[in-house]
């Protein structure tokens, strides 16, 4: 099967084009299409026929690769996007919660996909820098820590050892090691 997005869900070029990276869940294939046709932000297509099972938001697209995670024994998948991040329900796509994270800087673009160790998950952004939350039973959040300094990736992912993160500084191409409850 194929789906000409571009044509079908008026996917706008951006700056960098467009570089949609698909996740595999459950047997759907889950993208941040960014699409400006109704509800084409995020879509979910059958694995095995291409059919659409949900699509939800106007959120435009990213560069990230959606993340799906289980905490406090729900699953839940977190999208960022243009706009920010958006925590779904990733069986039916309802969306439980966007926040603003939306890079100010010209031509630039969300691109580094959400770390989640734990119930704390991990944004970075170019020009907006860090930002950790902690995902409480109910699916709500509290910020344990924002930082334009200590660690800010763009376009490399992160990765949780333990409760630090490594990173690639993209300010002067640094390694970097954070502690991920504090930054």
């Amino acid at each position: 099967w194929s789906r000409d997005l571009q044509e079908e869900f008026q996917v706008p070029s951006g700056i960098f084009g467009v570089g949609h990276s698909p996740l595999i869940w459950n047997g759907l294939l889950i993208l941040n299409v960014g699409g400006t046709t109704a509800d084409s932000g995020i879509i979910a297509f059958d694995c095995l026929n291409g059919a659409i099972v949900w699509q939800t938001t106007a959120h435009g697209a990213a560069f990230a690769t959606p993340r799906p995670a289980r905490i406090h024994g729900r699953d839940w998948l977190f999208v960022l996007h243009r706009e920010g991040l958006s925590l779904l329900n990733p069986l039916t796509g309802e969306e439980h919660w966007c926040l603003a994270f939306q890079p100010t800087i010209p031509d630039s673009a969300n691109a580094v996909t959400p770390l989640v160790s734990g119930d704390v998950v991990m944004i970075s952004a170019w020009g907006l820098g860090s930002k950790a939350l902690q995902i409480d039973p109910a699916g709500g959040y509290s910020e344990l820590w924002s930082s334009r300094r200590n660690l800010v990736s763009q376009y490399t992912p992160l990765l949780a050892i333990g409760g630090s993160v490594l990173g690639v500084h993209a300010l002067d191409n640094s390694l970097r090691c954070v502690d991920l409850q504090s930054g």
